[in-house]
């Protein structure tokens, strides 16, 4: 699916979302207090400060993305028996997905300024598991080229300032980014993009994305189950057998975040329950409380703010699972329609679509 609005509705409950703690240490003139970092996942990480990362590349005559005197093979070269992958029309694709259907091998061309864009991670076990279905886990995360490999990043976003230029720095010193993995470039694609081996990224390195869940995941067994391309995702599912013989399914969805111009973040108000995404501002005065909160929302806007009741810009979209049972599905529509009355309120009409999925 797009990643515009959209969510499924599945006949299992949603997992409620727990919020996590960051801890906070004092940064003084000349001094700082160390701290443990909050848990992000299971899997062990490298830290690395990018500037490192860029010495590194061009201390080993990368570029950070030039292929001057670089031995990188071209896709011509290893292309024998791999078709593109399309799913639109005019097959446009964010990363550009090739599949050998006799080997099952994957390999995916990274979009141009792949370098300065941030991509969105989002894995679901979906078949194997009681929670079959439920997404897992995100990341949020930037590629980075070194030399003739490419090292998954991510942001460090937990810990910042709006403070001074000092306070700025300390944070900027102290609170780094970090490298979830790292990957050989297999080849230089058709568009002149490093192309990545799929099948070494989320097969290989599924333990770096579901933890435990995929442990010892045979690569040798695992197959293509299902992949999309779309404009701002793609959508790529594995199949395999992990540690004990459990065949499990392996989806992963990784799309493009983009800017959303006119959408005004919401502070949380602690009388007044909401979900919430929140981060340590050490430029805060008040020690007592440095964290800033924000409330979880729909980014909804009216397509024609003059009117009084307007239709949105964009509308939420759900989809109903056909693993839904037919006869449940009604009432499950109704329920979420139910929604529009509270939107129709504040004079946007039609703010929530519901749809059924497609097989």
């Amino acid at each position: 699916m797009n990643h515009d609005q959209r969510t499924h509705v599945s006949i299992r409950g949603l997992t409620g979302i727990a919020g996590a703690l960051i801890g906070l240490s004092a940064l003084c003139a000349g001094s700082a207090i160390a701290q443990d970092e909050p848990v992000q996942n299971s899997n062990p990480t490298i830290e690395l400060d990018l500037a490192a990362l860029q010495a590194m590349a061009a201390a080993r005559g990368g570029g950070g993305g030039s292929d001057s005197g670089s031995k990188l093979k071209n896709w011509k070269d290893i292309s024998s028996g791999f078709e593109r992958v399309v799913s639109t029309a005019d097959g446009d694709s964010f990363y550009d997905l090739y599949v050998n259907a006799k080997t099952n091998d994957v390999y995916g061309e990274l979009p141009r300024g792949y370098e300065k864009q941030k991509h969105f991670f989002a894995m679901t076990v979906a078949g194997g598991e009681v929670f079959a279905g439920l997404q897992s886990g995100d990341m949020y995360t930037q590629w980075r080229r070194i030399g003739d490999r490419l090292a998954l990043i991510q942001p460090q976003i937990a810990v910042r300032s709006t403070g001074d230029q000092e306070s700025k720095d300390s944070v900027e010193t102290v609170w780094t980014d970090r490298v979830l993995l790292d990957i050989p470039i297999a080849a230089m694609g058709p568009n002149g993009q490093p192309m990545i081996d799929m099948d070494d990224l989320l097969v290989g390195k599924a333990g770096n994305f579901f933890g435990n869940s995929a442990r010892g995941l045979n690569k040798a067994l695992t197959t293509v189950h299902s992949i999309k391309a779309f404009p701002g995702n793609v959508e790529i599912e594995f199949e395999g057998p992990v540690a004990g013989g459990t065949v499990k399914k392996f989806h992963y969805s990784i799309s493009h975040i983009t800017g959303t111009p006119g959408f005004k973040p919401r502070e949380a108000d602690q009388r007044v329950g909401f979900f919430v995404t929140n981060f340590t501002d050490l430029g805060k005065f008040d020690w007592n409380d440095t964290t800033q909160r924000y409330i979880n929302r729909w980014n909804i806007q009216k397509a024609d703010p003059k009117l009084s009741m307007s239709p949105p810009k964009e509308p939420i979209v759900y989809y109903i699972e056909h693993t839904v049972p037919i006869r449940y599905r009604r009432y499950v529509r109704e329920g979420i329609e139910e929604w529009n009355k509270a939107f129709r309120a504040i004079g946007i009409d039609g703010a929530i679509e519901v749809r059924y999925q497609d097989k």
